[in-house]
């Protein structure tokens, strides 16, 4: 059997508004770039790698942007 069987436990997501945000508040990924990333691409790593389901999470900093829970709102409803 060739179908994906693999589960990635461990996928970050990043999609425009969280980039957005993040650049706007002058934050980066964690001490790294903020990555490109897109749903086609993602699935296409994900058929490359022969993983047929990822467990999703925004990257590093997390929801806790500022100290507050201003963004929270906005950033809880991101719709990729």
């Amino acid at each position: 059997m060739n179908s994906p069987r693999r589960i990635d436990v461990h996928q970050h997501i990043v999609p425009p508004v969280w980039a957005k945000v993040l650049g706007d508040l002058g934050l980066d990924s964690g001490g790294w770039a903020i990555p490109a990333w897109s749903v086609a691409d993602a699935i296409a790593m994900m058929d490359e790698q022969g993983i047929a389901t990822g467990v999703l999470s925004v990257t590093a900093p997390g929801v806790h942007l500022t100290g507050t829970t201003s963004n929270s709102p906005n950033l809880s409803l991101i719709h990729i």
